[in-house]
């Protein structure tokens, strides 16, 4: 018997009339169901097979005494020869019982009328049950009836499938290929339904309704899909069903094979650091062990893909595969790959798919040496510092005389102190306002600090064991020197001394006359406004992240978002406006001080850019610095410190740290360097180079 696939349901339709009885008021309350008169069949195609739907009216009469609410229906569904037993049930709320029949209830002496119809997949009965309470919900009831929708009486004639052919049972199938099938059944009782299908190389099924004929005689086609399995012949089978859902069955084996010549084809292969398409490179790139390459490869076939295979030679001598998903014919796969420790070195990548048949496309190889990994190498990160428990860190500078870092905490009104060597707080330097850009006198022995908010510079004396720090005050300059924007008076932001002496400070917001730099002579004390640093930058600079100076003092930088330019120290002169450098990260230069770097750029004495790193490569940070000697180049990021040799940009080694490396600075002498988090209050730790 065919198993069961009808399409089992209940529409109930709208209201047409009601009329009113007498009756006894003695007898208790019942309502009766019948139809009024035979069913309307119709017969339909359907993707799934025929469809049988029989429209009726049912007439619903209340007697006794009172009245009932309706309280939904109950179909129980009885298909084949034996209709004793019911196959199926479905039922229906009391609304919509209640909106067949117009109303909620239905009173004694009532006649109500319905439209309902019902379908199913083959000829069926069906017992339709309504139910009602009555005596204000204490008492409830059934009314039941029972139709015949199609030939469904017992004892039916089998219908036999006669015959099935094709036009040739041997022969090689392609894609889009049409297989012809005819089949032939009879039936004394009537043919309800065939089915035709095909299995082996593929699986397709179609199904029709014969309307009872008792001759059938169809040709059917499919077509050869996309996802057929190769070198499997097909089975044809054809089945014929009576009212009941009784029939045969006959099959027909064939030497039709499904033959797959056609390779796939592979597109594009690109590796990146991120799932975003535009970050793409070809097969190319720099990795650390630990880091991940996410591989992205298209590929088409004219049947179906099977997987995606990427090979590493020596020394990594690994292979793998993805499968692709069944039955694509094209796909893009994005699929991540971890780097391993025993892949250090540079490897070449092959990349291939094959198809579902076993083809093979051709290879896309990355070029020699044009994939690198790199070993996770520990050089001994201390245990992070705590500088301060909430607020950022901002402008810090290194005291070599004395092994001492000074870093600016400008929430807390202080600057941090500690030694790089024991990684040890020493106490920190109080303020009684926000402490801005810092630099060692010329001797070494006393701390200048900008001092925004005081519009002046507090000055630490180092050499007392206890400083307290005293202002020299530049309100009254300030104040002749007017400002630019009204409620911005102009305020010392950033701050660096020359080794002529002159400590330029550059102001935040600028003069009425549009000047940022004011010069302070640290002989004699005097101050005036710098008027040959007009085209300096731009008038609202925050200076403590965009100056800097060379170890020799020969030349200060102020870097801004208009323009660049450098105050030099033998000529007491600013140089013109040069293009802008985004500056975020502070300026870390060379031993020589040739070479630095700030954001992710590396930067030439003339504010020539000689390198940036691609900002959007997350797994190495964008956070650059410069060892002495200009040979190596270190990335603060996530994922630790990676050492780049800056000569032929051969990354050496990722350096595993406890923090997130937003600001990093070199040792003078390159011992070691020292990495800050900034993010949510500001900690440190140390790494040893050597």
């Amino acid at each position: 018997m065919l198993q069961s696939r009808s399409l089992i349901a209940i529409a109930l339709a709208v209201f047409l009339g009601a009329c009113t009885d007498t009756t006894s008021p003695d007898k208790p309350f019942t309502v009766a169901l019948r139809l009024d008169g035979p069913p309307t069949q119709v017969i339909t195609d359907s993707p799934d097979g025929p469809v049988i739907t029989c429209t009726f009216n049912v007439i619903a009469q209340a007697s006794g005494t009172g009245a009932g609410t309706w309280d939904g229906a109950t179909t129980l569904w009885y298909f084949g020869p034996d209709h004793s037993t019911a196959v199926d049930t479905t039922t229906n709320p009391p609304f919509e019982v209640a909106q067949a029949f117009g109303a909620d209830s239905i009173r004694s002496g009532e006649t109500k009328h319905a439209s309902w119809y019902l379908y199913a997949g083959a000829p069926f009965e069906a017992q339709l049950s309504f139910g009602y309470n009555y005596a204000n919900g204490n008492s409830s009831g059934t009314a039941t009836t029972r139709i015949t929708c199609g030939q469904t009486q017992a004892n039916q004639a089998i219908p036999i499938v006669t015959d099935v052919s094709v036009p040739s049972t041997t022969g090689e199938l392609k894609i889009g290929d049409t297989v012809s099938v005819r089949y032939q059944a009879t039936g004394a009782s009537g043919i309800w339904m065939t089915i035709a299908n095909i299995t082996g190389a593929f699986a397709r099924e179609q199904r029709f309704a014969e309307r009872m004929a008792t001759n059938v005689d169809r040709t059917v086609k499919f077509v050869v899909p996309s996802g057929a399995t190769p070198n499997l012949p097909i089975t044809i089978s054809v089945r014929a069903y009576n009212a009941s859902l009784q029939g045969t069955a006959k099959a027909l084996n064939t030497q039709l094979t499904f033959i797959d010549n056609t390779p796939p084809v592979l597109g594009s292969v690109v590796v990146g650091e991120r799932q975003v398409h535009p970050l793409l490179t070809p097969l190319a790139g720099q990795y650390a062990v630990g880091d991940s390459i996410i591989l992205f490869a298209e590929a088409t076939d004219n049947n179906a893909l099977g997987w995606l295979v990427y090979e590493l030679g020596a020394p990594a001598n690994a292979r793998d595969s993805v499968p692709a998903t069944p039955g694509q014919t094209s796909m893009l796969w994005v699929t991540k790959i971890g780097v391993r420790p025993e892949w250090v070195g540079s490897p070449v990548m092959n990349v291939y798919v094959r198809d579902a048949g076993g083809l093979t496309s051709q290879t896309t190889s990355s070029p020699p040496d044009s994939l690198r990994f790199y070993p996770l190498v520990d050089h001994h990160a201390t245990a992070p510092l705590q500088l301060s428990t909430i607020f950022d860190t901002e402008d810090m500078l290194y005291d070599a005389k004395r092994d001492l870092m000074y870093v600016a905490i400008p929430r807390d009104n202080r600057i941090v102190v500690f030694s790089p060597s024991t990684m040890t707080l020493k106490p920190a330097i109080q303020l009684n306002t926000t402490p801005a850009g810092m630099d060692l006198s010329l001797s070494g022995d006393s701390l200048l600090v900008a001092l925004p908010d005081a519009r002046g510079v507090a000055v630490v004396d180092l050499t007392q064991s206890t400083p307290t720090p005293t202002v020299v005050s530049m309100q009254a300059l300030l104040d002749s020197a007017g400002a630019a924007f009204a409620g911005q008076p102009p305020e010392p932001e950033g701050l660096r001394i020359a080794a002529n002496g002159k400590m330029i400070v550059m102001l935040i917001w600028a003069t009425s006359a549009g000047d940022e730099a004011v010069e302070v002579d640290l002989a004699t004390g005097a101050q005036r406004i710098r008027t040959d640093a007009r085209s300096a930058v731009n008038p609202y600079v925050f200076w403590t992240l965009s100056m800097g100076r060379t170890p020799d003092r020969s030349r200060i930088y102020m870097l801004g978002s208009n323009c660049s330019n450098e105050y030099e120290s033998a000529t007491d002169s600013f140089t013109s406006c040069t293009p802008s450098v985004g500056a975020q990260g502070g300026l870390a230069f060379d031993a020589s001080g040739s070479r630095f770097t700030t954001s992710n750029e590396l930067l030439d004495a003339n504010l020539q850019q000689l390198w940036v790193h691609n900002p959007l490569n997350w797994q190495e940070g964008d956070k650059l610095a410069i060892s002495p000697d200009d040979a190596t180049i270190y990335f603060g990021g996530p994922f630790g410190i990676t050492a780049m040799r800056f000569a032929d940009k051969t990354m050496m080694e990722r350096i595993p740290i406890p923090l997130t490396a937003e600001r990093l600075f070199v040792d003078p002498n390159g011992k070691w360097l020292l990495a800050f988090q900034n993010t949510y209050g500001g900690r440190v730790t140390r790494v040893d180079l050597q």
